[in-house]
């Protein structure tokens, strides 16, 4: 009951009151006042009677015959007296029966329509809280990607309207039953099980479902304060879902506890409601499955269920970047099927699309998590192998030839046939540092491995030529210099804070000065240190001048002016943890917190190397040091390792931090991703913000962190301090 409607109420309850009591008072005085007019006749027939009697005494003593008549005369008008006198008292007493009836009535016909303003006043209140509960309920982009969220927030505005207890609802989809129990309060682990128990029987029995069928359930605790409800004193109002689409069924309820009485007023209320929130939650849950099953489909091939061309060409280019940034290496795969008209010409096309799918489920059972296996279109396909090297997707290449080479097929009259593939391979950054580039070479690879015979596998630019090689050993050359002479330095780009833009960490970077003072990226001469094998020192020189930077900064300022530097960590460091050691032992030397030093690993790092991260973060962690995963949300089981390890930093992929402002879906994710980060302790850093509308947006979305080129470019230490001391950047 709202605060305005006790008011009114309460307002009208003392007003009866009050009523009552002044004609209550004045039916009183009434009374007092007939009783007290009954008294005085009384008297005066009495003194009349009195009179009576001494006149008829005197009469009888006086002989004198007018005398006499005069007394005979006295006594009749006493006599007529006592009669004016009783019949005023008829008439009084009739008049006040009268006013008595009449005030009765006044006072019971003022209930009554008191009663009926008090019944108004209810309906009226519960109108309105209806109208306030339906007019949230409308379906938009976001309620429907997010229906389960949508109606916590529904709940607690029918919550004041209704005090109920527990909500459920119940979808049966394909022999899936699936149970979302809301509680509105944080009750006892016991009482929930009960009441689940009780919910679910309810369910089977209210969709006609064998009482023996498994069913999931999710739990959502909406207000988060204790409860306490007995279970086995609970009533249920329910409303089945219609029947929006094929195979899916559906059941909502609200269960309150049996003492609270419902008026019937509110049961109809309470039950349009229902009705209102089933048809949209179930709209809500077959657009949210429709648009999952678009999704997927407008990225995988309908006949294999592999990802199709145009998800290949936009993994490809994430990855282009995300190898130039890491100074990763990855490898492309093309397969072609050879003479494959001949399987459909000899068997038919249904046999050609069953070879298609057997291909493809080879391929996928030869790949790794988190590898790329695509359809292209026809009898062609491709495999994107992540932070692998052209040795290593050779080999997997030679496993799939040898396999599908060995695989008998069989056709649909029972023959039994062969094929082959041919394969294309081309690797970053060697064959290429763009896509364009990169799929030029591994398309002239496949080619030539057709040309040669099929059922064999050629590498691109195999031999380079011999110019290229004297370039490559120059550029070594003059790598090992600028190493040598300290001209390989750290770079640091800012770390800004949403709240404020104010600088809070910063990103070491690799940048090489010239001999004439020019500062070359790491995506310049990061092929020469891989293929130099020059990494080791290359990432010992560049931590080390990070951490001296740092330790200068330490001997002038207090330690909160004193910036995290975050710092990339290979896959190979994860496995073997020299510079972790390295930066651990000169962290010490100089007297830097280790919480001042932030190790960044790169989702795919993660997958390749789960068993290895987990105990190496918690080896470290207790020595001080703190974690980011990098690339989060890229798509390779990322909530999985969310849970399984505890990061303190999470940097959401540039791929989806560019696409907030024009896509929904990339906006939906990012808000979702630092929803869930923020649930967790985790702070969310964007990467990649290149633009005021995307610093923007992602403030609005409650991201921590920010860092971009829009933001600031990597600094040498010189301009570092200036940056971080100049405070709010933009």
């Amino acid at each position: 009951m709202t605060l305005d409607l006790q008011q009114q109420l309460s307002a009208l309850d003392r007003l009866r009151e009050t009523t009552v009591l002044h004609v209550g008072n004045l039916l009183q005085r009434q009374q007092w006042n007939r009783n007290a007019f009954s008294r005085i006749v009384a008297l005066v027939s009495m003194e009349h009677e009195a009179i009576g009697a001494a006149l008829e005494r005197l009469r009888r003593r006086v002989e004198d015959g007018e005398v006499r008549r005069e007394i005979a005369s006295l006594q009749a008008r006493c006599s007529r007296l006592d009669g004016a006198v009783a019949r005023l008292q008829r008439l009084r007493n009739r008049s006040s029966d009268r006013e008595m009836v009449a005030i009765k009535k006044i006072i019971f016909s003022f209930d009554r329509a008191a009663g009926t303003l008090n019944q108004t006043l209810i309906d009226k209140n519960l109108l309105d809280r209806q109208n306030q509960v339906l007019e949230n309920l409308i379906i938009s982009h976001e309620h429907v990607a997010n229906w389960k969220q949508f109606v916590q927030r529904i709940l607690i505005d029918f919550h004041q309207m209704f005090r109920f207890d527990f909500f459920f609802i119940a979808f049966s989809e394909e022999n899936e039953l699936t149970l979302f129990f809301y509680y509105m309060g944080d009750y006892p682990e016991p009482v929930k099980e009960q009441i689940d128990t009780a919910c679910a029987r309810r369910v089977l029995a209210g969709l006609d479902l064998p009482p023996d069928t498994p069913y999931s359930v999710e739990r959502f605790v909406v207000i988060d304060r204790p409860r306490r409800v007995d279970p086995t004193q609970v009533e249920t109002i329910t409303v089945k879902v219609p029947d929006y689409a094929p195979n899916l069924a559906g059941l909502l309820g609200a269960t309150y506890a049996s003492t609270r009485k419902v008026s019937v007023q509110e049961q109809a209320v309470i039950r349009s409601i229902l009705s209102v929130m089933v048809m949209v939650v179930g709209s809500s849950k077959v657009l949210s499955r429709t648009l999952a099953e678009l999704e997927f489909h407008s990225i995988h091939d309908p006949l294999t269920g592999l990802y199709n061309r145009r998800h290949f060409d936009e993994m490809l280019r994430y990855e282009v970047d995300r190898s130039e940034r890491h100074r990763h290496h990855f490898s492309l795969l093309f397969l072609d099927s050879d003479d494959f008209k001949q399987i459909n010409d000899g068997f038919g096309h249904p046999c050609g699309d069953q070879v298609l799918v057997e291909l493809g489920g080879m391929m996928r059972a030869a790949t790794r998590m988190g590898d790329l296996v695509v359809r292209l279109g026809g009898d062609e396909f491709a495999i994107l192998l992540p932070e692998t090297p052209v040795e290593g997707a050779r080999a997997l290449a030679e496993k799939l030839r040898k396999r599908i080479s060995h695989h008998r097929f069989t056709s649909p009259d029972g023959r039994q046939f062969q094929t082959s593939v041919s394969i294309g391979i081309a690797g970053y950054p060697r064959d290429g540092r763009n896509s364009r580039d990169l799929l030029a070479a591994c398309d002239a690879a496949l080619y030539r491995a057709k040309e040669g015979g099929k059922n064999s596998i050629v590498v691109a630019a195999a031999q380079p030529p011999a110019a290229r090689v004297r370039d490559a050993r120059v550029a070594v050359e003059r790598l090992r210099d600028a190493l040598a002479e300290g001209r390989v330095l750290p770079y640091f780009q800012p770390i800004l804070s949403t709240a404020d833009r104010r600088p809070v960490a910063c990103e070491v970077v690799a940048r090489k000065q010239s001999r004439d003072g020019r500062v070359l990226p790491a995506m310049e001469f990061i092929e020469t240190v891989e293929r130099a094998g020059l990494a080791r020192s290359l990432d010992r020189s560049i931590v080390d001048g990070a951490l001296e930077v740092l330790h200068e900064r330490m001997q002038h300022h207090p330690a909160d002016a004193v910036p995290p530097l975050f710092i990339n960590l290979s896959p190979q460091e994860i496995r073997g943890r020299s510079l972790l050691g390295f930066a651990e032992q000169r962290c010490a030397e100089l007297g830097i917190p280790p919480e001042k030093v932030v190790f960044e690993m790169a989702e795919r790092a993660v997958v390749a190397e789960l068993g290895a991260v987990r105990g190496f973060l918690a080896n470290l962690r207790n020595r001080g040091f703190r974690f980011a995963l990098d690339d989060f949300g890229s798509g390779y089981n990322a909530f999985h390792y969310l849970r399984e390890l505890r990061f303190d930093f999470v940097k959401i992929d540039g791929a989806f931090i560019r696409g907030v402002v024009d896509s929904q879906v990339d906006a939906l994710l990012v808000r979702h991703l630092a929803a869930i980060c923020r649930g967790l302790g985790m702070v969310t850093i964007a990467e990649h913000v290149e633009e005021e509308e995307i610093m923007a947006a992602v403030t609005e979305m409650g991201i921590d962190y920010a860092q971009g080129f829009h933001l600031g470019a990597p600094v040498s230490a010189r301009n570092l301090f200036s940056t971080w001391d100049g405070g709010e950047r933009r």
